[in-house]
């Protein structure tokens, strides 16, 4: 398997919920974005879909580089919290997929991203804008009780 960085769009993001998963593990963090997609509102987290170039928008994001020896680890904790199972893709909420992504400086870069399992998009309408930090703001109280609720049941270990 390719060691590919991590485009991330959502709660991976810093200062987003799930940031804690790689904080420690990576060697380099970029601005990036990815064209085309289709940014959904799945209750406290998004969902991207791919989408043609008439349809889909800029999103907002990172480009995560783990550290060599930590590699496997931000691996496995994405594709769990993703609940990514390459052994039953129509099960798994995200497929990891490699794209390309657009840095700052206009150059592409191939990485790996979660994408959501279209079905699960189904009915929903994109919301605007491609930036989830700036959606997720406007909706603040909401998302936080969730996310307390959510960390109650499961705390992040002493570590991260």
């Amino acid at each position: 398997m390719k060691q590919l960085p991590f485009f991330v769009y959502g709660t991976l993001l810093p200062g987003q919920p799930n940031a804690h998963l790689w904080r420690r593990l990576v060697q380099e963090e970029q601005v990036a974005s990815f064209a085309h997609g289709l940014l959904y509102d799945m209750g406290s987290f998004p969902m991207l879909l791919a989408a043609s170039p008439d349809r889909g928008s800029v999103i907002c994001g990172r480009l995560l580089t783990p550290k060599p020896d930590k590699y496997l680890e931000v691996l496995t904790r994405f594709d769990n919290l993703e609940g990514y199972n390459p052994d039953d893709l129509d099960a798994s909420a995200f497929w990891r997929t490699e794209v390309n992504v657009c840095l700052s400086n206009n150059r592409q870069r191939s990485a790996w991203v979660y994408l959501g399992n279209p079905r699960y998009a189904e009915g929903l309408t994109p919301i605007d804008g491609g930036h989830w930090p700036s959606y997720a703001a406007a909706r603040a109280s909401e998302i936080e009780g969730w996310w307390a609720s959510f960390e109650s049941l499961f705390p992040s270990s002493p570590e991260e």
